[in-house]
């Protein structure tokens, strides 16, 4: 068997750094700093068309999905993505392969133009928003406008949710988080607890503390707004916890929060030099030499492919020894090898954190626990 058409048979979701710029300088951000004006930032279509190609000719999965990302995926035309999503449905089509598209922004340059071309490919927007307008504004900026936006996106059905990144702006004000939400509408959200990497990499890591006061206050407000609106992270982590997933069910499901994630083995991001890498965070967020798997525009190795991914997600001698017999284990997201390599700290701290919690929780009424199951998702 080629060695292409062995690494991509089991790929089913591909991301595409469509940018490598963007509008904003989040502080926390876990990409590395870039260098504005360049047309090298910027996806060629070809790239697309090339990676398309592969996974059409390799791919054996019967499902793809492909997300756009960045930087800020908005800073390219509208027409682009048009042109790229039109290729993917000529080339799956006749594959009989079905696709889905997302694409995650911080929504301040969307327009009616992107909105037609999303609506005509059916393209799920996620999109970033910290909390109210103070506190978004004092890392982002932008709150109205990327308000104004979301509702562009809600009356076409293209939105798809608010990713909140929590760091040390707004660590302690989850219960305002909830609150602005549900004034604006929204029914669910999820958390992103920052690490000191990328353009954040010279940040302080949140504290075990603070992490375990996030996980208290999105508990609290959940059970709070009783399933009008739902933080959906937190209670999937809850839910594994209380329902321990069968061994089958741990490795068939690989997702960023799995012991052993799917990056690299079923799914891969594409940069915008060709560069592949097993996700996203491993192509953005420093020290990116060390996880690169290989170059559309040369013969991909099966070896080299494998050897880099094996030392990506390398279990350390904690995990063997401590983490497999955890208390915690099934709450637990058992760290990022990409965010861990450069900040370790965070992971610990979570660790802690993690412990804390589930003891916090197997303390709660059982009648809290089964409602906070009970909110649909």
């Amino acid at each position: 068997m080629p060695d292409k058409q062995f690494i991509l048979r089991n790929i089913d979701e591909v991301h595409f750094e469509v940018t490598a710029q963007c509008n904003l300088k989040c502080k926390y951000c876990y990409a590395e700093p870039y260098e504005a004006g360049s047309k090298d930032n910027f996806m060629r279509i070809d790239t697309v068309k090339k990676t398309i190609d592969l996974l059409s000719e390799y791919s054996q999965k019967q499902h793809i999905e492909i997300i756009f990302h960045g930087g800020e995926p908005l800073l390219q035309n509208p027409t682009w993505f048009d042109e790229c999503c039109n290729y993917v449905t000529e080339k799956f089509t006749l594959k009989n392969k079905n696709y889905s598209f997302g694409l995650q922004t911080n929504n301040i340059l969307l327009n009616t133009e992107f909105i037609e071309v999303f609506l005509k490919h059916n393209i799920n927007v996620g999109v970033s928003l910290d909390g109210t307008e103070k506190i978004h504004n004092q890392f982002r900026g932008g709150f109205n406008k990327t308000i104004k936006n979301i509702k562009l996106l809600e009356n076409s059905k293209l939105f798809s949710g608010v990713i909140s990144v929590i760091s040390h702006h707004n660590f302690d004000k989850i219960s305002e988080i909830f609150q602005e939400f549900y004034n604006q509408g929204f029914s669910h959200f999820s958390i992103n607890i920052a690490s000191a990497v990328g353009n954040g990499q010279f940040s302080e890591p949140l504290s075990a503390e603070q992490i375990f006061n996030i996980y208290e206050q999105d508990y609290i407000n959940l059970l709070k707004y009783d399933g009008k609106i739902v933080e959906f992270r937190l209670i999937e982590r809850i839910r594994r916890h209380f329902e321990a997933p069968d061994k089958e069910n741990i490795l068939t499901q690989l997702r960023c929060d799995n012991p052993f994630c799917h990056a690299g083995s079923n799914m891969i991001f594409i940069k915008v030099n060709e560069d592949l890498f097993p996700c996203g965070s491993a192509g953005s967020s420093g020290k990116i030499e060390n996880f690169k798997l290989g170059n559309l525009s040369e013969p991909l190795s099966k070896q080299d492919y494998y050897t880099v991914l094996k030392r990506f997600h390398q279990k350390t001698d904690k995990y063997i020894m401590e983490c497999q017999n955890c208390k915690a284990k099934y709450f637990c997201e058992h760290g990022c090898p990409a965010f861990d390599f450069t900040d370790p700290i965070t992971t610990e701290n979570k660790c802690i954190a993690n412990k804390q919690f589930v003891n916090f929780l197997n303390k709660e009424p059982k009648e809290n626990i089964n409602k906070l199951l009970s909110y649909k998702l």
